[in-house]
């Protein structure tokens, strides 16, 4: 089996590139966050408008987080299938090694 290997590196780092770019993006949705204080303090729906707001907000955080891992798995898929697909190649060749078949060099 041939492969790319340059080609698949290439694609792996730039989902490390994207895993970085998503880590910043959560860094500054944590620093943008407002607190408690923020949605006033009339009794009853200060609290709710927050409490809405606070999911909302975890939401977002943890779907670009998952994202962000997921971006590094496929990194990791990538590199993993550069390497083994060397080593089935190889493992190949060493299986054929002193097999003559008839029409194939």
């Amino acid at each position: 089996m041939v492969v790319d290997a340059a080609a698949l590196e290439a694609f792996a780092q730039s989902s490390d590139r994207r895993r970085g770019e998503f880590d910043r993006v959560r860094d500054q949705a944590d620093q943008t966050r407002v607190d408690r204080e923020s949605f006033g303090k009339i009794p009853g729906i200060g609290a709710r408008v927050y409490e809405a707001y606070d999911e909302h907000v975890r939401a977002c955080e943890d779907g670009i987080a998952s994202a962000a891992t997921a971006m590094a798995s496929i990194a990791s898929g990538v590199r993993a299938v550069i390497i083994n697909t060397g080593r089935a190649n190889e493992a190949i060749q060493e299986s054929l090694r002193g097999i003559e078949i008839r029409g194939v060099e």
